[in-house]
């Protein structure tokens, strides 16, 4: 009966210690440091192609806080996410005007838009 007794503390102590444990804060820390702050933005960028959208997609890779880009052909719209503490969105449309395309804000500069395959070189406005 004695032996029983203790039995069923040590198994009730190992339970509880277990459960304690479980709910220690520090276990949510991967969850934690898993939320992220990103904005998803849409805009115009001018262009024609197939090309262009590889060029105009391909000048934002390797910037960091960006974490995906899509330019439509037709619509001609932009849609990026990105982590608005790690860059701007004005310093994302200087990085497509840059590589020679127009935004809705700011104009790509006109040797940048002239070095452009004759094919991309859409009707500038």
């Amino acid at each position: 009966m004695q032996m029983t007794k203790y039995f069923l503390i040590l198994i009730l102590t190992t339970v509880v210690s277990i459960n304690v444990n479980a709910k220690s804060p520090t276990n949510n820390l991967a969850t934690i440091n898993k939320v992220t702050h990103e904005v998803t933005d849409s805009f115009e960028v001018s262009g024609n192609c197939g090309m262009c959208k590889k060029t105009i997609e391909s000048s934002l890779s390797g910037l960091e806080g960006i974490s995906y880009v899509n330019w439509d052909i037709d619509s001609k719209i932009m849609i990026v996410t990105y982590d608005p503490h790690a860059l701007t969105l004005t310093s994302i449309k200087q990085k497509i005007a840059d590589s020679g395309y127009d935004t809705d804000t700011i104009k790509a500069k006109e040797e940048n838009y002239e070095g452009l395959p004759r094919c991309c070189q859409y009707d500038r406005k």
